[in-house]
């Protein structure tokens, strides 16, 4: 009998998890598997269940919001046999789910988590951590983990705008040594990302073609604001998919090193990933089996 570990954060997006666990778990009992259920009860406790124990299963299926699949990430990436990672979107934003094709109906991400198509795709590393989809800094990113739960849990994503909103008007940009694909850019930035997503805060951005499985990342970095102008100017051209914009660069690599004077602040999958002054990026290709919708 096959085993299937089933873990859950019942706080994520509004606690909605609560209103429909019945129908998941009955999704997952049409199987003739052996299912464990697991609540996470405080923050990377999903990481550490799937580290100690994610070698008993055949498949871990987590329910949550972008940091948990963050969190189930970075403990199967240490583990020598990965069990296959099937995912019931439960966030604000679920940016993840976005770009894997998975439902956002709990009862139909259940279902593909159980019976969808396996493909092994593509896990990031930012110097010692891994992520899922993004790792970013500067404008708006901290928003994520500074908007109050209070908030996200009555407004969702309107929580998110609105806190981006306050920002804006204190935009800080960052000098910044970048080096990939053998090039060197020198430059101020207000915002950057490493990403394998093309869906971020809940808000798709044309400009970048992502594949999950080609071993690339799509890297977008947003230059200094110096006019009230520029930032019309950069949603048209992201709107327009222009990837030759004078505001922003737009580059496909597998590696790229950040370097700055100062330390800053990143972000992974929108939870706060510390601050440095070096940061080393790279993809590491087909490294997670994941159920999608097929």
């Amino acid at each position: 009998m096959k085993k299937i570990a089933f873990v859950y954060n019942p706080n994520a997006g509004k606690g909605k998890i609560k209103n429909c666990f019945a129908d998941i778990v009955d999704v997952l009992a049409e199987d003739e598997s052996e299912i464990v259920l697991f609540p996470t009860k405080r923050r990377n406790h999903c990481c550490e269940y799937i580290k100690n124990e994610g070698n008993r299963f055949e498949k871990i299926i987590v329910a949550g919001g972008d940091g948990t699949v963050n969190e189930a990430f970075n403990a199967l990436m240490e583990l020598e046999e990965k069990p296959v990672l099937g995912y019931i979107p439960m966030g604000t934003t679920n940016d993840f789910a976005a770009s894997c094709r998975i439902p956002t109906g709990p009862a139909e991400a259940a279902q593909v988590a159980m019976k969808g198509e396996v493909i092994s795709i593509d896990a990031g590393k930012f110097n010692d951590k891994y992520f899922s989809y993004v790792a970013a800094f500067g404008a708006l990113t901290d928003v994520a983990y500074d908007t109050p739960q209070e908030s996200k849990n009555l407004f969702g994503r309107a929580a998110y705008i609105a806190e981006g909103i306050k920002r804006l008007a204190n935009v800080q940009s960052y000098k910044m040594k970048i080096e990939c694909n053998g090039e060197t850019i020198e430059d101020e930035f207000i915002f950057g990302m490493v990403a394998n997503s093309n869906s971020v805060g809940g808000i798709k951005i044309k400009s970048l073609q992502v594949d999950l499985c080609d071993g690339l990342f799509e890297v977008l970095l947003l230059k200094k604001i110096t006019k009230p102008t520029d930032l019309n100017e950069i949603i048209a051209d992201l709107l327009n998919k222009r990837t030759d914009s004078k505001h922003y660069y737009v580059i496909k690599t597998d590696y790229v090193m950040f370097s700055s004077s100062e330390s800053i602040a990143w972000t992974l999958d929108g939870e706060y990933g510390g601050e440095t002054n070096s940061a080393e990026v790279k993809n590491i290709p087909q490294a997670i089996k994941i159920a999608v919708a097929q």
